[in-house]
């Protein structure tokens, strides 16, 4: 069959990071993004993320492997891996009609800017608008309000580009507005919890034969997979900059040997066919 395309747009919120006002990421990590924050951007193996989807059961929700049997991302790989809370109130994505200009003035009460035409699509925003705004630098005198919408502006390149993307990959629903308008409140909800639902859906979907591409916290499974599989992890410097949380930043370490990348989803394959009980 066709190798799935997995598709993210999240590098931006990822690429000022080294560089990220501290104003800001206090109100990023404040919200419950901490961990994913500190866990750093890392390139998606589509090779082995082919592989895996290969093996997922739609009815049971795991992956079938040969001497694990039955295993899956669980609630606490979430929260191991990327930090994010699996405790709290249920995160519900409820789209609310607004006329178009009714989306540009929430856009501008929330993020600071009118956004142009061409950027919103119904209910949709693009991602390129927001990372356009985030080009210009916080001013050192920003107010609060201001530091809070570069925050959320942030926050919605990881919702709409990594946690909750759609195979469109560059926009986010204006729904999550609902989210971020109340920073302070936002570390109440289980982020985890529906992060790991919403990787359970897309891989379903993904597992049909007719799906070409997804999006969704695909890099979730590779992150479980280098923990649980040595034998296909990449070689990397011990690193000890996080200490030990989240777990997830290790593979963020400086690469040595051979970088997994270049295999194939053949590849990945054979070796999942072939995996030994001391290989897990």
């Amino acid at each position: 069959g066709v190798d799935l395309d997995v598709r993210r747009c999240d590098k931006r919120f990822f690429q000022p990071l080294i560089h990220l006002d501290e104003r800001v990421a206090h109100y990023i990590d404040a919200a419950g993004f901490y961990g994913i924050r500190r866990a750093g951007y890392l390139t998606v193996d589509h090779g082995l993320i082919n592989a895996l989807v290969e093996r997922w059961r739609q009815e049971t929700h795991t992956f079938h492997l040969p001497v694990m049997g039955e295993a899956t991302v669980t609630l606490q790989d979430v929260e191991v891996l990327w930090g994010l809370s699996v405790d709290g109130l249920p995160v519900t994505l409820v789209q609310t009609k607004r006329s178009p200009l009714d989306r540009k003035q929430l856009v501008n009460d929330l993020l600071g800017y009118w956004p142009e035409d061409n950027m919103l699509n119904h209910g949709r925003l693009k991602l390129s608008s927001i990372s356009r705004r985030l080009s210009t630098p916080l001013p050192a005198d920003a107010s609060d309000e201001m530091v809070r919408q570069y925050a959320r502006m942030n926050i919605l390149i990881l919702l709409g580009g990594l946690l909750f993307a759609d195979s469109c990959q560059n926009v986010v629903s204006l729904s999550w507005l609902d989210y971020v308008r109340d920073l302070d409140a936002m570390s109440q909800y289980s982020w985890g919890s529906a992060t790991l639902a919403c990787l359970y859906r897309r891989l379903c979907h993904a597992s049909r034969v007719s799906a070409i591409t997804s999006g969704g916290p695909y890099l979730l499974v590779q992150l479980w997979a280098w923990e649980r599989i040595p034998v296909i992890r990449p070689d990397v410097l011990p690193y000890s900059g996080i200490g030990d949380f989240p777990r997830g930043g290790r593979w963020a370490a400086e690469r040595t040997g051979v970088d997994p990348y270049s295999r194939s989803t053949t590849s990945y394959r054979e070796q999942l066919a072939l995996l030994r009980l001391d290989q897990v």
